[in-house]
């Protein structure tokens, strides 16, 4: 916890000093080019931007720490991932492809399923080249239905996927310039992909692409709903 609290003033420091910093000089008058306010004022509009998504990410964990209030239910699997797939297109610019093999349903919380996903296909496009398609898969065991999140990009070396998943951890920079996150989106995923009942794995190694495997429970049939 204290670690956590470290990090957690740390990654709200910079950007209040930032602000700060910036309202200072708006204050005294320091901007008189028009081109100079306008590239201030950006400045502040996405350090307040950064700052609100640090604080929603926060909540979302203490909330899920302390009980979850999902409401678990059964899910058409298909409908969900084409709804993210659209969502992450126009986000990233960008093809995403989605393929389920047959009529796949699972007990889940639909809010808490979009989130996941949009979270790990932000995470994808981050760290792939813009012209390679992301793909969305999900197939089953009768159990339980796997849904993978596929890339084409850098990869993840062995050594960093036991750590990904850990709040604030942020993967090398220089491997993604539009890494601009502040290494909580994956500590969410595992959160939510928990609470539904359901886990979460990487497959990756440097330079070859990246797979996330969701699991879920699968709902067998249409009254079937998880307390």
């Amino acid at each position: 916890m204290r670690r956590f609290l470290a990090d957690a003033s740390h990654e709200l420091r910079t950007p209040l000093t930032a602000l700060r910093g910036n309202l200072d000089l708006l204050r005294r008058g320091a901007f008189t080019d028009t081109g100079d306010l306008a590239t201030a004022l950006s400045d502040m509009h996405q350090t307040v931007v950064r700052m609100s998504r640090l604080v929603q990410d926060l909540l979302t964990l203490t909330r899920l720490e302390h009980g979850s209030d999902l409401v678990l239910t059964p899910i058409e699997v298909e409908p969900v991932l084409h709804e993210v797939a659209r969502a992450g297109q126009l986000a990233h610019d960008r093809t995403i492809t989605v393929e389920v093999s047959g009529k796949l349903r699972v007990v889940s919380d639909s809010d808490a399923l979009h989130r996941v996903f949009l979270n790990l296909i932000d995470n994808a496009a981050k760290y792939s080249p813009d012209d390679t398609p992301i793909q969305l898969r999900a197939h089953t065991d009768g159990q339980r239905v796997a849904i993978d999140v596929v890339d084409q990009g850098v990869g993840i070396p062995t050594e960093e996927q036991a750590l990904i998943f850990q709040r604030f951890y942020r993967r090398d920079k220089m491997r993604s310039p539009r890494s601009t996150g502040v290494g909580l989106g994956l500590s969410i995923c595992q959160a939510l992909v928990g609470h539904l009942g359901g886990s979460i794995a990487v497959r990756s190694e440097s330079g070859n692409g990246c797979t996330f495997i969701i699991s879920l429970p699968a709902a067998h049939h249409a009254n079937q709903v998880a307390g």
